[in-house]
Parts: C-alpha cells; sequence; structure tokens
C-alpha cells in the first residue's frame, strides 16, 4: 500500500537483531516505520528524504513490514518549527559524547507534602525529577549538577503513551535536564507529545 505523510521524528540508523536501520514517525499516523540497508545508505537517505518535517511517500508492505520507494515530496520549510526541535535519542547521545563516563543521571518519583508519591493512576498522572552529574575533568569531587522536572497526564499525552504515562513522565524531566546540560535550548519532542 502507498502511504504519504509529513515525517514527525527520525531515529538511528542504529542495529537491530543485526541489521541496521532507521527509523521514522508520520504525524498522520502516529506510526514508526523502519528502513533496513547498509549505514552508508541509511546515513544518505537520513539526509535527502527521511529528513524531520518533509513530506515523503513511500511503499508499505503490512505482511513484512518492509517499506520500499522512498520519494521525497517537499522539503522541510525552514519555519517550519522542526528545526527547533530536538529529541531524547540525541539529547542523551550528545551527553555521552560531551561528557564519556564522567556523566551520571537520576531520577525520583517527585513527592507530596504528606511525603506521598506523585502518581495518579486513574488520572494518568506522575511527576518525576532528574538530577544529571557531570564530574569535573580537572577535579573528579567537583560536580555540576542538572535538575529538571517532568510530567504526564492525561491532557499532555498522547493516546498511545497514555498506558505508559509514568515512564513519559521520567523521559520528559531527563530531556529537560539533558537538554541544560548539555545547553541544548531547543524543546524536546518527547516533552511536546
Amino acid at each position: 500500500m502507498e502511504i504519504k505523510g509529513k515525517i514527525k521524528a527520525v531515529s538511528g540508523p542504529r542495529e537491530f537483531e543485526k541489521v541496521m536501520q532507521i527509523g521514522f514517525l508520520l504525524e498522520e499516523n502516529d506510526t514508526w516505520y523502519n528502513v533496513s540497508d547498509e549505514e552508508q545508505l541509511l546515513n544518505e537517505l537520513k539526509k535527502s528524504i527521511v529528513i524531520k518535517g518533509a513530506e515523503i511517500k513511500f511503499n508499505y508492505d503490512e505482511k513484512t513490514k518492509a517499506v520500499s520507494n522512498l520519494t521525497l515530496l517537499s522539503a522541510p520549510t525552514k519555519n517550519s518549527g522542526q528545526d527547533d526541535i530536538t529529541n531524547f535519542e540525541d539529547l542523551l547521545s550528545a551527553a555521552h559524547e560531551k561528557f564519556g563516563n564522567r556523566l551520571e543521571i537520576e531520577t525520583e518519583l517527585v513527592k507530596d507534602g504528606n511525603g506521598n508519591p506523585f502518581i495518579n493512576f486513574e488520572r494518568k498522572e506522575a511527576l518525576f525529577k532528574a538530577k544529571v552529574s557531570v564530574m569535573s575533568e580537572t577535579d573528579p569531587s567537583t560536580l555540576q549538577v542538572f535538575e529538571a522536572h517532568g510530567d504526564a497526564t492525561g491532557d499532555n499525552v498522547s493516546d498511545l503513551i497514555k498506558p505508559h504515562f509514568i515512564r513519559m513522565a521520567e523521559t520528559r524531566a531527563i530531556a529537560r535536564a539533558l537538554r541544560w546540560a548539555t545547553n541544548n535550548a531547543t524543546v524536546a519532542e518527547e516533552e511536546k507529545k
């Protein structure tokens, strides 16, 4: 079947079950599609066709989950807002690249004034705090600490994410702390869902 849509997010390339692939998410159906090939070709696809904000069309075999005949219909516009968005994967990679083994990430469920965890299973609400600590290169006893909070509610996550609201709150907290640690002022995709 032929599918047309606007790319909302891109992931990879990365190895999955000994096969290199990139993934992309469409705005229209909130579905991830994967393309498998050699890493060099996947990197070319990521630069030329599989771009956040691009309008594409492709053939999709529901039985095999194979994507073929990827075609760029229109490149993302400069003012699409897509250039102003990062994602958790890129933030985490940037932090590991910048800080290496000097990086530590901790999270905790925020507690209310009575010491109870701020979580409501009926309303699908949770609030997390993340702490990103970076050890100084020159003085191991010196830490830079970046703290941030992330919430998830039934109103600020998609239906696809609602069953996983606890993990989304934690992911949002980590993403915000990583943005500050890596000096990245752009909003993370996970903060918007």
